[in-house]
């Protein structure tokens, strides 16, 4: 009996690529708050922040933005090389941004007290107490999910039903972070400009090609 061949879930040229992805984010995520912990942290809370309410149950969005990324990357990354290429070095140099303002201009938010005992709120409290209220300015949560839609663009762009539920479901992931009073308004541009960023350099640099040289040892 012959057996089949599985697939692997990402092709080779993926595997530096991804590693890269994950340690950055590693890096940004859990270094920065020990670099800057003792560093004054700013207040970027403006009046649509203000006039924002608490919505628990759009913390339903801000969870599967995890399986969002997770799916996505393993969608996008393995339809060519450029592809993959692309999309990981742009999330990359978003995430060196980050690292930059992280340190430089760190952020933090006052959360609200959440005394309802509703189920969707018991969910943000668990939040609240493993995610410090740092790592704020750009959102990396909301880079995450425009970096999915700008993959699907990029990789999938001529099914337009596909590319449409990219956007609505990030739009849905950048509201929740808002209305869950994890981020600032501001978390939010600044996470789409910090992919756009990327973007642009990885494609008018050919930034991608920097893995194919690390695979070959140069």
């Amino acid at each position: 009996m012959i057996k089949k061949i599985k697939k692997p879930i990402f092709p080779k040229f993926a595997y530096i690529p991804i590693i890269s992805v994950i340690i950055i984010n590693c890096i940004t995520y859990y270094i920065c708050p020990m670099i800057s912990e003792d560093f004054k942290h700013h207040d970027l809370g403006t009046w649509i922040d203000d006039n924002l309410p608490f919505c628990g149950f759009f913390v339903v969005f801000y969870v599967l933005a995890y399986l969002q990324w997770v799916l996505s990357y393993i969608v996008h990354c393995r339809t060519s090389k450029e592809n993959c290429y692309q999309i990981a070095s742009s999330d990359i140099i978003a995430k060196l941004i980050c690292f930059t303002l992280y340190i430089v201009f760190p952020v933090t938010i006052t959360r609200p007290q959440l005394t309802s005992g509703s189920f969707f709120d018991s969910i943000v409290s668990f939040l609240y107490s493993i995610d410090k209220p740092v790592n704020l300015f750009p959102s990396i949560h909301c880079l995450e999910s425009w970096i999915c839609f700008r993959g699907a663009c990029l990789t999938y762009g001529k099914h337009k039903s596909y590319v449409t539920f990219q956007f609505i479901f990030s739009v849905l992931v950048f509201a929740s972070t808002v209305l869950i009073k994890q981020h600032f308004f501001a978390d939010i541009i600044a996470g789409v400009l910090a992919v756009e960023i990327g973007w642009f350099l990885t494609k008018k640099f050919n930034l991608g090609r920097i893995f194919d040289k690390i695979k070959q040892g140069k």
